[in-house]
């Protein structure tokens, strides 16, 4: 299954869906993944490029995602402070 989403800025307008495996939520204003793993724990891909994620807490999150094999984080706040 993958969905490709626009204007999302956190995942609090998500429902769970453990069965999601690949989400795209590139070009947004997502400042937060803060519940990531409970709504989708199942993801394989996850591309949230070309948003506004400034904090390494949100990166840490992603380490409760045990299938995660791939991840686009490039051009966020973030990536300024991981160089």
């Amino acid at each position: 299954m993958n969905k490709c989403f626009k204007d999302i800025q956190t995942l609090d307008y998500f429902v769970d869906l453990p069965e999601l495996e690949d989400l795209s939520l590139q070009s947004n204003g997502i400042i937060s993944l803060f519940g990531i793993e409970e709504k989708f724990p199942n993801l394989t891909v996850l591309d949230v490029s070309h948003n506004r994620i400034f904090s390494v807490e949100n990166v840490e999150l992603l380490r409760e995602l045990p299938n995660l094999a791939e991840i686009f984080i490039n051009d966020n706040p973030i990536c300024i402070h991981l160089e």
